[in-house]
């Protein structure tokens, strides 16, 4: 009798393991001020909800090199470039209220930048107030998701413009989402508004669906103004792979452009 109930109770437990593995319990933190929410993620995270208040969130740019790039002829292109944030690990949550009322002020050209992170989750926050990185080609964005599987919902991403004279150097400007290297992207449901270069842009050995977003230019700029709606609302490049259906696009050089 005895043996059985150690039997029973070792199954007990193995399933509980399991289900720990598979459904891990995610721990939840509350930040209401920038300086807690850069400090958190200055090291990889795991299993995470992290839940922002109402207000204004200023980032501080952090200056590294991108040894990939996005969109050159040679992939292995290193760029020079700044983020705000830098999310890795796993299972990571970041929610604002439901009026996106939480805005993050990125300061930087990767914003968000999603990187080597498994099932990273963002939703409700306004991100705007992107500077124009130096180089060129460096993929700037509001959100750049590399080597990372994401899903991107109902967020307001808008008015990452940057500088009048490094576009007039340059050309390319600040993305709405950039999609890199060996991502996958539910990209569902955004207003992606006034940004000075694609609203959405999936580069080489990306995966995504885009669906039910609000993409427009508003400026309608061209060349090397400053302004929205300069580039594609949403661009597949390279072997990049997308299911694009019902997005509302206006005031762009171009509406969808697979390359």
């Amino acid at each position: 009798m005895m043996k059985k109930k150690l039997i029973y109770l070792n199954c007990i437990l193995v399933i509980l393991i399991v289900l720990f593995i598979l459904f891990p319990v995610s721990k939840t933190i509350k930040i209401d001020n920038v300086n807690d929410l850069m400090e958190l993620f200055q090291t990889e995270q795991k299993n995470i909800t992290v839940q922002l208040a109402d207000g204004d969130y200023h980032l501080q740019p952090t200056a590294f090199i991108d040894s990939t790039c996005a969109n050159c002829e040679e992939p292995k292109t290193a760029n020079p470039a700044t983020y705000g944030l830098k999310i890795s690990g796993k299972n990571i949550k970041i929610s604002g209220p439901s009026d996106r009322s939480a805005i993050i002020h990125t300061h930087s050209g990767y914003g968000l930048f999603v990187l080597n992170c498994t099932d990273f989750y963002l939703e409700n926050v306004t991100i705007t107030g992107g500077i124009r990185d130096s180089a060129a080609m460096a993929s700037d964005a509001a959100i750049v998701v590399k080597n990372s599987r994401a899903e991107i919902r109902n967020n307001l991403i808008t008015n990452n413009l940057g500088d009048s004279l490094m576009i007039a150097k340059n050309i390319s400007g600040i993305m709405g989402i950039c999609g890199r290297e060996n991502s996958f992207l539910k990209i569902i449901d955004n207003e992606i508004i006034r940004n000075s270069w694609d609203g959405i842009a999936l580069f080489r050995d990306t995966k995504a669906i885009v669906t039910g977003n609000y993409i427009d230019g508003v400026d309608k700029a061209g060349g090397r103004t400053l302004g929205g709606g300069r580039g594609v609302a949403i661009g597949v490049t390279w072997n990049a792979r997308a299911e694009i259906t019902n997005n509302y696009i206006a005031r762009y050089w171009k509406g969808i452009g697979l390359f």
